[in-house]
């Protein structure tokens, strides 16, 4: 039986220590000291296999194979559980949004079409491009801009046109624009290659920003948005939403600042910080329900539309992938 050797975490410490069980509770050893004390597996930073097993200050040192296992885990885990004691929790603030209208433009059979099959690249490609046009700008002005964009992807027969024609489509930001579009178009199986493996929602999400290379202009917004285009119940966190649910937008914009993108990936820590805000606006929403399974996604749009006191139909997007 082999004795592991391990560092962990105990404040703002890091301590070798060999592991071993007494009387069934997982214990550390000092060394040369020989005090034990109990602790979590979270907190283990790493860890060694020591040959042979032995017996300290009477403490059988045994580490079954599955504790063992555990153990090598727990190091892959602790990103992921220090992020969750790091990202802030907040008050539910799905209060803040009325269901002041009385029509809707979010295309239900649509998204469920998208989410029972799997989508084709065509379809996934000019998602993820709907959401990237709203980088930084108004929605009215995305809406033109991909108009434009479509009206030349139609035009050469559903291909990707040259970035100097897709810079002529925007006002503005027009090169990193044109970038975006041709990045997130070569993205687009990635994307299914995620959903081909039966990842869905925010298991999908975390796939994605996780685990690939994101291309310029997906982070977890828009990632978010793309998803929910796809059929996929996940909440893309706005500026418009935001601003409702703190107040201003520049508190706003302080608490997007925490889920920014690190090179072409997003940390464990600003993911926990997204979707700590995403469950916060989800308590209380009336758009909200549990058992539907897009309501995030619903709750989300018609939170958006509640806001922007009109509906949300997203029309030229909604031609050219039904």
């Amino acid at each position: 039986m082999t004795l592991p050797f391990i560092l962990l975490r105990s404040g703002p410490d890091v301590l070798p220590l060999f592991a071993g069980l007494d009387q069934g509770t997982l214990v550390g050893l000092t060394v040369p000291g020989g005090d034990t004390f109990p602790f979590e597996l979270a907190d283990v930073l790493g860890a060694v296999s020591a040959d042979p097993a032995a017996v300290y200050w009477g403490l059988a040192l045994q580490w079954a194979e599955v504790a063992h296992r555990q153990a090598a885990e727990a190091v892959q885990r602790w990103p992921a559980a220090e992020a969750a004691r790091r990202a802030p929790a907040y008050a539910a603030r799905g209060h803040l949004f009325d269901p002041v209208l009385d029509m809707t433009g979010f295309p239900e059979d649509t998204l469920l079409r998208h989410r029972t099959s799997v989508p084709s690249l065509d379809t996934i490609r000019l998602s993820g491009l709907f959401a990237v046009s709203t980088v930084r700008t108004s929605i009215e002005q995305a809406e033109k801009s991909f108009n434009c964009f479509v009206a030349l992807y139609e035009e050469r027969g559903r291909a990707l046109p040259d970035i100097e024609d897709i810079r002529r489509c925007f006002r503005g930001l027009q090169n990193s624009k044109s970038r975006m579009f041709h990045e997130v178009a070569a993205y687009a199986p990635v994307i299914r290659e995620g959903i081909l493996r039966g990842l869905q929602d925010r298991e999908l999400r975390r796939w994605l920003v996780r685990e690939t290379d994101l291309p310029v202009g997906l982070g977890v917004t828009k990632m978010s948005f793309t998803l929910a285009l796809l059929g996929h119940d996940c909440v893309c966190l706005d500026a418009r939403l935001l601003g409702r649910m703190f107040g201003s937008r520049e508190k706003a914009t302080e608490v997007e600042s925490g889920w920014g993108k690190t090179g072409a990936h997003v940390s464990e820590l600003s993911l926990r910080r997204y979707e700590k805000v995403e469950e916060a606006f989800l308590r209380g929403n009336p758009f909200y329900r549990t058992d539907d399974p897009i309501g995030r996604a619903r709750a989300q749009w018609m939170s958006w539309e509640s806001v922007g006191g009109q509906a949300a139909k997203h029309s030229v997007w909604l031609r050219v992938v039904s």
